[in-house]
């Protein structure tokens, strides 16, 4: 997982989503081993959606679709933590240089240019597999562009790797693998963003999923499946409207009362908690449906789990107690203690931080 936050979302004592964010020192290495893309006007330039027409807003259709697509292609190409890694390689030849240690020998240097060539195989293959992918609008097919291309710059700094390897000459490989690439203006996260997919499998495509073993890169690829059926519902459905309203009502209720909210609760306020808890019904069967073997943290998992229907059962209470019209009742359904110990979406223990579970959130 290498490059990209770690996201982990515990709950507040109003069952509300608090985001942390958590970098290991890996993400480091990656910076270093890994490049930023080249701007636009270099010779490796990604697809540029800068100029072209964007979609007025994400097509749900192609959104599911790319959903799907990245989410396959990520578990066909799942790595182990114990494979061989061009970040090991990099720290390798960092360290050697660093410490003024022996050079390389001549077979280390062919495993690493191995290490490299399916590394390079690897983003190749996923990158063709979303490629074969395509969308009617042309703003989106710019936008799709960008995030299918996000990896071109990275394959292209890991052939001048391999062929500084290859070459053998210990002073060119340290003087290569030393050369960092200037940051990227390309809008990888605004598409994303306008194609509905930020916090999906699409936008953790080419990273590697460093599972300590099988079985656990097994449960990861069926829990991230079950996460993209619930993205891909919630992004054709209106489960972030319905969102945006149950958030309007609570910080009514927080700023003014209960008095306040039942007398001008928000426009369709009972549609969106009545949509809201039937969703979060569907997320707690969709999860509880995977088979947990090789889960990382059986714990974790199982919080997981019950978190949908506590959601769904504090929703339940706040739109009962608005319908029976009782201010106490209000006050005792929206109020801080509500939530009571709600035990938030611990993706990262699960090794479940970079892929679509990051979607999954209240």
């Amino acid at each position: 997982m290498l490059g990209v936050a770690h996201w982990r979302v515990p709950c507040d004592d109003v069952g509300m989503p608090t985001v942390r964010l958590v970098r290991p020192l890996v993400v480091l290495a990656a910076m270093l081993a890994f490049p930023a893309p080249a701007s636009a006007s270099g010779p490796s330039a990604m697809p540029d959606a800068s100029t072209a027409p964007s979609p007025a807003a994400p097509d749900a259709a192609f959104t599911v679709r790319a959903m799907h697509r990245c989410t396959e292609t990520m578990n066909a190409h799942a790595t182990l933590a114990s494979d061989p890694s061009v970040i090991d390689v990099f720290l390798e030849v960092i360290t050697r240089q660093r410490d003024d240690l022996d050079p390389p020998t001549t077979d280390e240097l062919a495993a690493w240019a191995s290490t490299h060539r399916t590394e390079i195989d690897r983003l190749s293959a996923i990158r063709d597999a979303l490629a074969s992918l395509s969308a009617d609008d042309p703003g989106q097919q710019a936008a799709w562009d960008v995030v299918v291309g996000v990896s071109d710059d990275r394959i292209v700094e890991l052939e001048r790797r391999t062929q500084a390897l290859l070459l053998g000459d210990w002073a060119i490989i340290v003087a290569t693998f030393r050369q960092v690439g200037s940051p990227s203006d390309t809008p990888f996260e605004a598409s994303l963003e306008a194609l509905g997919l930020a916090r999906t499998d699409c936008q953790f495509a080419y990273a590697p999923s460093l599972a300590p073993d099988a079985a656990t890169a097994a449960f990861i690829a069926r829990a991230a499946a079950a996460c993209t059926t619930i993205a891909a519902r919630r992004s054709s459905s209106d489960f972030d409207a319905a969102s945006r309203v149950a958030l309007h009502a609570l910080a009514t209720f927080l700023q003014d009362g209960a008095a306040a909210l039942m007398t001008d609760p928000p426009d369709g306020l009972d549609a969106a908690h009545a949509a809201l808890i039937a969703e979060w019904h569907a997320t707690a069967r969709d999860l509880g449906a995977v088979d947990a073997t090789g889960a990382p943290d059986d714990a974790a998992w199982a919080d997981a789990i019950t978190y949908g229907s506590a959601r769904a059962a504090i929703l339940e209470a706040r739109q009962a107690a608005l319908v029976g019209g009782d201010p106490e009742a209000v006050e005792a359904a929206f109020s801080r203690r509500a939530g009571g110990q709600l035990v938030g979406l611990d993706w990262f223990a699960l090794g479940l931080d970079q892929r679509s579970c990051a979607a999954v959130q209240a």
